[in-house]
């Protein structure tokens, strides 16, 4: 799915969800949600395949991380730009998705509450099944931890993976994979 499918989809989610009057019937802008009145769909990037995250680390760049499913995250700039090099690239890591659908893939990434200070984040990804899942696993779960790389801020260190969690799954289907930290900081 490319960016501008995912986020027409979401902006149709939000309008539905936020009751849109009906064609049929005149609103006035008082009978609109004040959010709904503002909201546009706007273009952020291109080029993506299946784009299934957005997140903002609150460290004062105005940078996003974009996440892609098939198994990259890539720096937005307060500018809009997308960098060329991503900020992780564990495709090798991520199980061989299916061309024509797959739910499977990189899915989830949190960023650690002190991620200004200590540059760690968390992902959740599928890949193939190790010898340390369930025999007759079609792939496992993996949450992970990276750190973003000391000589440069938009780039993590992918060689620098600590695996925290491993679930096999016996099917390819029924993933979920948003990562979030709770107000006690735990994730």
């Amino acid at each position: 799915m490319r960016l501008s499918t995912t986020l027409a989809s979401l902006a149709t989610s939000l309008l539905l969800a936020a009751g849109c009057p009906k064609e049929d019937s005149p609103a006035s802008d008082e009978a609109i949600p004040a959010f709904q009145r503002k909201m546009r769909l706007e273009r952020v990037a291109d080029g993506l395949d299946s784009p299934v995250a957005l997140v903002f680390p609150d460290d004062g760049t105005g940078r996003g991380f974009l996440v892609s499913q098939a198994g990259r995250i890539f720096v937005l700039n307060s500018d809009g730009t997308l960098n060329e090099t991503p900020l992780l690239d564990i495709r090798s890591s991520v199980v061989d998705l299916s061309p024509f659908y797959d739910e499977r893939g990189l899915l989830g990434l949190a960023l650690h509450p002190s991620f200004a200070s200590n540059g760690r984040f968390f992902v959740f990804y599928s890949a193939d099944a190790s010898g340390e899942v369930e025999a007759g696993s079609n792939s496992e779960v993996r949450v992970s931890e990276f750190r973003i790389s000391a000589d440069n801020a938009n780039v993590a260190d992918a060689a620098g993976e600590r695996i925290l969690l491993r679930v096999g799954k016996p099917q390819a289907n029924h993933n979920g994979g948003q990562l979030a930290f709770g107000p006690d900081g735990y994730l």
